[in-house]
């Protein structure tokens, strides 16, 4: 296919590039410059020799690098190889005072007040290194032992990435017999959610069956589609080539991606050439536009964490999934579509404060705090539960986010995209060991994996999509907590305070003066 051609082409182009790895010597011109004579006389030499084959521009620019003015016909192999050795000589003497060598070049380049500051930059990086390395931060987390579901503790390849797939097999399944995957919801909306029962429930005009989870249909009832999104909402439905490049000057080189081998750093690359920019972004676009699923993005690697130092129980480690660049890419994408609308026709519960632009958790701590002074002020009973929504994201039911991000003005196609994706994806777990040969999903007579899964750019926006639902369904079952504003003077109703998975529910009474027993006995 086109995309294996692309492919290979990538990785083949990529094997071919010279790899940098700089920062071991601090710069300045006299480390700079011995380098630059050491690579100019031993390419010299090699092609003298007849080991090294150069364009004669690439020589000349080589040469005008290192500074070098002199001729080198006149001198034979033998003298070439004798300046290599004196460049080689020159160079490791500069290289030895690197330190001393990079403040006298600051000394010379910079005025006092931009010196002491890039030196004090320097420093505090170099003491951060070494507090990372007593601390053993350098280190991955990836886990060489686990305990599996029975208590035994595993330590040796198979036996560890044996365990971790029969973990993971569970947590991706934890919603298997939940009222969204059995029937009669299992009926009317598959494992997909893409169904003419979803767009009645989006219109409104669904009847559940009798049979149906009460709370399931309450949630239903919710889906509905708010008055201010139109039945074609403006969410941007393509791929554009400035989308593709603006996406990727963001991004982050070093960035983990997944098992063909296409890391960040190609697709940056590509980004910067017109034609290449294009043919990325098209190749995009034909699955965010018409819901297709490339068969590279049906594989994952599951990289397992350790969560806490010292617990090695296989439920309580992290399993984040790698997937291809631009499958993420996609997938990032469809997230910062659906947000801008969502928040554009205010469909976000103001509840929510994680994943939003202009919310940060220490204004969510702030107001609760400020609730809480305002309750001891005017002396009111109120109820507060901490909550945390364990492994939410690991949990969603892919019909339930199809119905919920379809609500908030999102087209059908790059949710199909994705929900095939993870529903068809076979996936393969990274330990300490190394990339597993064993895997699991893919298989269709299985339901499939749910989960949005960690790892996933839009695993977040789909909660956020899910959780605006259950607030709202709080506030009409008559929760929450209803006060009188101190400053703005106006009433407000609360039913929480969350952030992504972690929230506070509130619970106060129906009247000013309700005691804590009423309060507790309208829960």
């Amino acid at each position: 296919s086109i995309d294996n051609l692309k492919t290979r082409s990538m990785l083949t182009a990529a094997n071919r590039c010279r790899h940098i790895r700089a920062g071991q010597v601090d710069y300045s011109d006299k480390t700079s410059n011995a380098g630059q004579a050491l690579r100019f006389w031993r390419a010299a030499a090699s092609r003298r020799a007849g080991y090294l084959k150069m364009h004669p521009m690439k020589w000349t620019q080589l040469k005008q690098d290192a500074g070098i003015t002199i001729s080198t016909r006149p001198l034979s192999l033998e003298d070439l190889w004798m300046k290599v050795k004196a460049a080689r000589k020159k160079y490791l003497e500069h290289k030895k005072n690197h330190r001393q060598c990079r403040l006298d070049y600051l000394k010379e380049k910079f005025p006092e007040k931009d010196r002491l500051r890039i030196i004090r930059i320097e420093a505090q990086r170099r003491q951060g290194l070494v507090v990372r390395s007593i601390n053993g931060k350098l280190k991955t987390g990836a886990v060489s032992e686990v305990i599996d579901s029975t208590g035994k503790r595993c330590t040796g390849k198979d036996d560890v990435e044996r365990a971790t797939i029969d973990g993971n097999k569970d947590k991706y399944c934890q919603s298997t017999a939940t009222p969204p995957m059995t029937d009669p919801f299992l009926s009317d909306f598959g494992y997909t959610g893409d169904t003419a029962a979803a767009d009645e429930v989006l219109q409104g005009t669904y009847v559940p069956d009798p049979a149906m989870d009460p709370h399931l249909k309450d949630f239903l009832q919710h889906c509905k589609r708010p008055p201010g999104v139109p039945v074609d909402p403006p969410c941007p439905k393509v791929v554009t080539t400035e989308d593709h490049r603006l996406g990727w000057k963001k991004a982050k080189e070093r960035t983990q991606a997944g098992m063909s081998g296409l890391d960040f750093s190609m697709f940056k690359a590509n980004a910067l050439d017109p034609q290449l920019c294009a043919l990325d972004a098209s190749s995009r676009n034909i699955a965010y536009s018409t819901g297709f699923v490339y068969g590279r993005w049906k594989h994952g690697l599951n990289a397992m964490l350790i969560k806490k130092a010292g617990n090695f129980w296989v439920n309580k480690l992290r399993t984040i999934l790698l997937l291809e660049a631009d499958q993420n890419m996609n997938y990032k994408k469809l997230s910062r579509d659906v947000m801008w609308f969502a928040e554009l026709v205010d469909l976000i519960a103001p509840e929510n404060y994680g994943g939003r632009k202009d919310h940060r958790s220490v204004e969510l701590s702030l107001n609760l705090r400020l609730t809480n002074d305002l309750l001891r002020l005017k002396r009111r009973a109120a109820i507060l539960a901490s909550t945390d929504a364990q492994g939410c994201f690991d949990r969603i039911v892919h019909a339930i986010a199809f119905l919920c991000l379809k609500r908030l003005g999102l087209p059908s196609a790059p949710i199909q995209s994705m929900i095939t994706a993870i529903q068809t994806m076979t996936h393969y777990v990274r330990t300490a060991f190394g990339d597993s040969a064993d895997s699991y999903g893919g298989n269709d007579t299985l339901p499939p994996l749910m989960g949005l899964l960690q790892g996933n750019g839009a695993a977040g926006t789909g909660w956020q999509a899910i959780s605006s639902v259950l607030v709202e369904m709080l506030k009409t079952a008559g929760f929450g907590l209803e006060l009188w504003s101190a400053i703005s003077q106006e009433a407000i109703k609360l039913a929480c305070f969350q952030f992504v998975d972690d929230g506070t529910l509130i619970q106060g009474g129906p009247r000013p003066d309700s005691t804590g027993e009423e309060v507790y006995a309208g829960m």
